[in-house]
C-alpha cells in the first residue's frame, strides 16, 4: 500500500480544512485557500503555530532570548568596531538580528534584502518568509533563491541574504523549523 499523496492542513486564516499535495508545503510553494482565497505556505503555518499555540510561542521566545543575550560586537580595532556599530545603527540591526534569530527558530530560515541607498550606504531590509513565495533552483553546488511576496514584490537572488538553522535533508541550506519535527502532530 502506497502512502497518501496529500495531507490535510487547516488554513491559517479561516481554519478551513484543506487537502494539499505532500510536495507543496515542504517545497515552500504557496497554496490558495478555496474558502477565503488567501495564499499561505509552510512558513505561514509555522507562524500560525507560533501565534496561536502558547507553548509553541514560549519555546521560540525563550530560545531566541537565550541566543540574543550572548550577542556582542567584536572587532580587531576601534575603527572597525565603530564602522560595524554605525552600520548596525543605520539599519536598526538590533531588531533585525532579533528577527533573524526568531525566524530561524520558527521557520528554520530568515531572509534579508540588501541594497545601496542614494548615499551609497548599504541598507538591510527584513523579508517575512510567511508572506513570501520561495522558489529554489540549483546551479552546480549553489542554491539560488527567488522570492516574491504575495503583493508581487520580487527580490533578486543577488540581493538576498539568508540564514538557516537545523538540517533540511532536501535543501540543506534552508534549515529546519523546530516546529517541523512535530508538524504532523500539530495538524491531526
Amino acid at each position: 500500500m502506497s502512502p497518501p499523496s496529500s495531507t490535510t492542513v487547516c488554513c491559517p486564516y479561516c481554519t478551513a480544512k484543506l487537502d494539499v499535495s505532500k510536495n507543496t508545503l515542504p517545497e515552500y510553494v504557496s497554496t490558495r485557500c478555496p474558502h477565503c482565497k488567501k495564499q499561505f505556505n509552510v512558513f505561514t503555518l509555522y507562524r500560525w503555530l507560533y501565534e496561536q499555540i502558547p507553548l509553541a510561542k514560549i519555546i521560540a521566545d525563550r530560545d531566541a532570548d537565550t541566543l540574543f543575550k550572548h550577542f556582542r560586537i567584536e572587532a580587531s580595532n576601534e575603527e572597525e568596531k565603530e564602522a560595524i556599530i554605525n552600520f548596525f545603527n543605520m539599519n536598526d540591526f538590533k531588531n533585525i538580528f532579533k528577527r533573524i534569530v526568531l525566524d530561524c527558530i520558527i521557520y528554520g530560515i530568515s531572509f534579508l534584502e540588501w541594497k545601496k541607498d542614494e548615499n551609497n550606504n548599504i541598507r538591510v531590509l527584513y523579508i517575512n518568509p510567511a508572506d513570501t513565495n520561495v522558489r529554489i533552483s540549483r546551479q552546480h553546488f549553489d542554491i539560488i533563491f527567488s522570492l516574491e511576496t504575495y503583493d508581487n514584490i520580487e527580490f533578486s537572488s543577488e540581493n538576498i541574504i539568508h540564514f538557516s538553522l537545523g538540517i533540511n535533508l532536501t535543501y540543506p541550506d534552508l534549515g529546519s523549523s523546530i516546529y517541523g519535527y512535530w508538524f504532523h502532530k500539530w495538524y491531526r
